[in-house]
């Protein structure tokens, strides 16, 4: 092998090696910046000045309730007792229709059972007529 070919050899080593082991992610120092979540609940907070004039129009217990009830952690309340009155629905709603069969499906259960008798009488008088064929065949049979 010439030193031509021995320095191709060699170029091409290299080039495979830095292919195969990419370089290292650059690192990042000093303090992370703020997350998504955080960016997006900064933009909807409420500016400081609206933050003065609600905490003296309300007070200040008024306001860190509300907040404090903002960032709790929601929990349905269970439904009303047996025997109490259900709240009223807003105007346009109703009340659920209750969970059952469809509309027609009893006529529908009719109509299949009646389906189902008639092929079933169909079935065997297919049978009995086959049967009495075989019958006749073997009379006919024994008679030659």
């Amino acid at each position: 092998m010439s030193e031509k070919e021995l320095e191709a050899l060699r170029a091409r080593v290299e080039e495979l090696e830095r292919k195969a082991n990419p370089p290292e992610p650059p690192k990042f120092e000093g303090t992370p910046g703020p997350t998504t979540t955080e960016l997006a609940m900064s933009r909807m907070a409420m500016p400081p000045q609206a933050m003065r004039v609600m905490i003296e129009a309300v007070g200040d217990d008024a306001v860190s309730g509300i907040v404090r009830d903002g960032r709790a952690p929601q929990n349905l309340s269970p439904l009303a007792a047996e025997g109490t009155v259900r709240p009223r629905l807003p105007s346009g709603m109703r009340e659920p229709t209750p969970l059952g069969p469809p509309p027609g499906i009893a006529i529908a259960d009719r109509l299949m059972d009646a389906a189902d008798a008639r092929d079933r009488a169909d079935l065997i008088m297919q049978e009995a007529r086959r049967r009495a064929a075989i019958k006749a065949a073997t009379k006919e049979e024994q008679n030659e």
